[in-house]
């Protein structure tokens, strides 16, 4: 269509990188939002118990299990290379089982 323009392979590892950044972006941000769900409700519910009140650890804890947990869990879709380069983007194909089953996963 274009003769001048040269032909690029956008199914590059560049745009699988691109593409699982955004997902732990975004799986971040759904346990970011549980996190402090959580810890709402236990400041609520238990407020006659200092445990909660007080112990940093037990929140910087948490902080580093959402933290691994929101790097490892879209790996697995990474490394299995689910990942397709379609429609102008790089998406999760869920034309296959395997890409509906691990975005199931994911959500």
């Amino acid at each position: 269509m274009y003769q001048n323009i040269p032909v690029t392979n956008n199914d590059a590892i560049w745009c699988h990188l691109k593409v699982y950044f955004a997902t732990v972006a975004i799986v971040r941000a759904l346990y970011a939002n549980t996190f402090q769900g959580l810890h709402r409700f236990c400041r609520i519910i238990y407020y006659t118990r200092l445990f909660f009140h007080r112990n940093i650890y037990l929140y910087s804890c948490g902080i580093l299990i959402q933290i691994f947990l929101g790097i490892l869990q879209p790996l697995s879709v990474l490394v299995t290379g689910v990942y397709q380069y379609e429609d102008y983007h790089c998406q999760m194909s869920l034309t296959n089982w395997r890409g509906m089953i691990l975005g199931a996963f994911l959500i």
